[in-house]
This record gives C-alpha cells, structure tokens and sequence, in this order.
C-alpha cells in the first residue's frame, strides 16, 4: 500500500512536471520590490527564464529562494536571469522578506494574484523554466538539481 502511494506521489509530479511545458508563455509585467518595472518579454531572445512562484510563508520557499540565490551567480553566467514572483502578498511584507534574505534577483509583485491565475499556480513554491524563444521546457515543485535540464534548452 506504501509502494502504491509512492508510485501515486511521483506520477502526479510527472503530470505537474509536463503541465505547460511546449506552450508559450505568455507575457506579463510586474513591479520589483526595488520599485522597477519588469516584463517577461524583456528576456525573449536574450536570456532564459527561471521563474519561481513563492510565498514568504510558503513550507519550502525560504529554502528554494535560498537554493537559488546560492547558484544565481552560476545561472547568469550559463545565459539565465531568475524572476521571483510573490503570489499575492503585500508589498512591505515581500520587500522586507527579501532584503533579509539578500536576494540577488528581481523579486516581483503578483498582489492581485493574476498571474499566478495565467500559470495555473496553485501551491507554492513552483517553477518554470522558459527558453529564450518564450517556451515552457521545464514547471515543478522544486529547482531542477540536473543542469542538464536546463542547458538542454
């Protein structure tokens, strides 16, 4: 009966894995805890797009915003930009958040919860990877720890 369950558990994060991947992604503009002003489509045809989809009280966020403010530097030089989506919470709350964590990456502001609403993200954390010609190659619960799959873009 375990077994069952865990062969349950990886088959709905297979299902989640595929969900979306080959699709474009659609374009969105955000505001930055710094106060700028972001849009996907700023990165088409330049950089790839890793974006993660968090809470400050989301169970494994903390420690998935950890893991990629570790490998930003990394990403970057491999043609990557990191786009930390806060799924509707305050301003003041994330801004604050995020300047104790010290992250490196643009930390953007979903308030209303409408992109959040786009990408069909329910819990938190997940993330997208987008290639630099707007498509969804990779979406889980957590960062790929195989770089093949995101240098396979």
């Amino acid at each position: 009966m375990v077994f069952l369950g865990f062969l349950l558990v990886l088959s709905f994060q297979d299902l989640m894995a595929a969900a979306g991947e080959g699709k474009l992604a659609q374009d969105f503009t955000l505001v930055s805890t710094a106060g700028r002003t972001v849009s996907l489509s700023d990165y088409k045809d330049k950089k790839n797009v890793i974006i993660m989809f968090w809470k400050t009280n989301g169970l494994y966020c903390p420690f998935e915003l950890n893991n990629l403010k570790e490998r930003y530097q990394k990403l970057e030089k491999e043609g990557f930009e990191v786009l930390a989506v806060n799924k509707k919470e305050a301003a003041a709350k994330v801004a604050s958040f995020a300047g104790k964590q010290g992250l490196p990456f643009p930390v953007l502001l979903d308030e209303d919860g409408k992109i959040c609403d786009i990408y069909d993200i329910g819990g938190v954390p997940v993330f997208l990877i987008i290639n630099k010609e707007g498509v969804i190659t990779w979406r889980g619960y957590r960062f790929p720890e195989r770089y093949a799959e995101l240098t396979s873009l």
